[in-house]
């Protein structure tokens, strides 16, 4: 839990909501993965499509939680949607970042947890990464064109500028409100 709620807190829900509802019209239906449709889904996803493990390393004594292949925020687009979402250890939820510090794609992350962290062979990547494309492909997770996908990222980084305005306003309105109680009082 954020001990200290800031603007940007505010912005990046904002964008995961936009980046969940979108993800919904491309199903054409709900996807809450706390209950109802969107759990039972998940839950498919974790035990029958994973067999109860995670999907980068295969480990199964581990609680397993929920990882965006195509990462989910402003940057990436990353749409909640069942094509998009694999169970993860937590290990394995801390995407790798490339030398500019930007988080890698999921294949690159796959690689770098099976080979170089696990050492296990580019056989057994291969054979990871399969699955995980014959699940997205199960799930039909929109093959967006880049354009589309641009569109996606120039939205959430609008709605991520607009809530921190919206914050940024409210408190300046807030303290002239204040000032104009203070000296109404003052009289």
């Amino acid at each position: 839990m954020t001990t200290h709620n800031t603007a940007s807190d505010a912005a990046n829900t904002a964008v995961r909501a936009y980046l969940t509802s979108l993800g919904e019209q491309f199903l054409g239906h709900g996807f809450n993965t706390g209950s109802g449709k969107g759990k039972s889904i998940w839950t498919v996803i974790k035990k029958d499509d994973f067999e109860s493990r995670c999907a980068y390393c295969g480990s199964d004594n581990t609680e397993l939680g929920m990882e965006h292949l195509i990462c989910f925020n402003r940057n990436d687009g990353g749409l909640h949607h069942p094509g998009n979402i694999v169970p993860c250890c937590k290990a394995c939820n801390r995407r790798a970042k490339d030398q500019n510090k930007n988080e890698v794609d999921w294949k690159t992350h796959l690689n770098t947890i099976v080979v170089d962290r696990h050492g296990l062979s580019e056989d057994v990547a291969q054979q990871r990464k399969e699955r995980i494309r014959n699940h997205i492909l199960k799930y039909k997770y929109p093959q967006l064109t880049d354009d589309e996908l641009a569109a996606i990222q120039t939205i959430a980084q609008a709605i991520y500028e607009g809530v921190g305005q919206e914050v940024r306003r409210g408190t300046e309105l807030f303290w002239a409100i204040h000032k104009s109680i203070i000296n109404k009082n003052r009289d």
